[in-house]
């Protein structure tokens, strides 16, 4: 069950909800899970900067059980970079991710611990 938090300084109009749909989809191809079991967060108009710049970024943070090895960020961090990038407009030098992994007893559903 992944979360995704999306975080930008571009206004929410800039980001359809076919994109939000598009970006959940993403992220459960490319770490191999459903995109039922994705939550997604989209956060915009955000006052944001990298260095001393305004120019329009984005954070990408993504926390997934049994998500934890470069082997699986570093084709991930690819996949990411190449989509946001193409739907947004934003450069990748202006594309900031992050990856944690989660235990499944720390993930709760329907009243229970993921098993």
């Amino acid at each position: 069950m992944p979360f995704v938090f999306l975080r930008t300084n571009l206004p929410d109009e800039k980001l359809s909800k076919e994109f939000h749909l598009q970006l959940a989809a993403k992220v459960g191809e490319a770490l191999g899970k459903s995109v039922e079991k994705v939550s997604l967060t989209i956060e915009t108009n955000l006052r944001m900067t990298r260095g001393t710049s305004f120019d329009p970024l984005c954070e990408l943070h993504i926390c997934s059980i049994g998500l934890s090895t470069r082997e699986q960020t570093v084709p991930l961090t690819k996949t990411m970079t190449e989509f946001l990038e193409e739907h947004t407009g934003i450069p990748r030098s202006k594309l900031i991710m992050s990856f944690m992994p989660i235990l499944p007893h720390l993930v709760a559903i329907n009243g229970h611990v993921v098993q």
